[in-house]
């Protein structure tokens, strides 16, 4: 018992390095939008910050919770209906080496309106591209989109989104 309460506390440990690794890396590509927005603002040009998170699942609604609590405005997207809902009535509800309720906006994908500044994509890499074509009739002329999929799925998205 000692030794899978050891590997289980590895693997935890291992996602924490993980989550932690990836939330600084979309800190540092917010950070950078918002450093090039103020240039554009001190230059007379208008812009409006818009970020979301899509395919919210369990990882998009934990990364969302804590850029959300961290004073981050992020919407969260997925087409699992029931999951929204609960999102919407309830927050986002994290519980284990951090317990925290995070009021979180929520919505599915035919609800997008509008253009965005960030995605932070979390879908699969096999719905790629019907995702990503998708997403690039509402990403913002200087939007990007940031993946946080594993493998390398940046040649394919940049394929599409030119």
């Amino acid at each position: 018992a000692m030794a899978h309460t050891s590997h289980q506390n590895q693997c935890n440990n291992n996602f924490q390095n993980t989550l932690i690794s990836r939330c600084f890396f979309i800190k540092f590509v917010i950070h950078q939008k918002l450093f090039y927005d103020k240039i554009n603002l001190l230059q007379g040009e208008q812009f409006m910050k818009r970020f979301a998170i899509y395919g919210a699942g369990s990882l998009g609604t934990v990364l969302g919770a804590y850029i959300t609590k961290n004073g981050g405005k992020i919407e969260l997207i997925n087409r699992n209906k029931a999951h929204i809902n609960a999102l919407n009535k309830n927050g986002a509800t994290i519980k284990g080496t951090v317990n925290m309720n995070v009021e979180v906006h929520a919505y599915t994908p035919d609800k997008m309106s509008g253009k965005y500044d960030v995605f932070l994509l979390l879908t699969k890499q096999l719905q790629n591209k019907e995702v990503v074509t998708k997403l690039k009739e509402f990403l913002s002329d200087d939007g990007v989109i940031v993946t946080l999929q594993n493998g390398l799925p940046e040649p394919g998205i940049a394929d599409i989104i030119g």
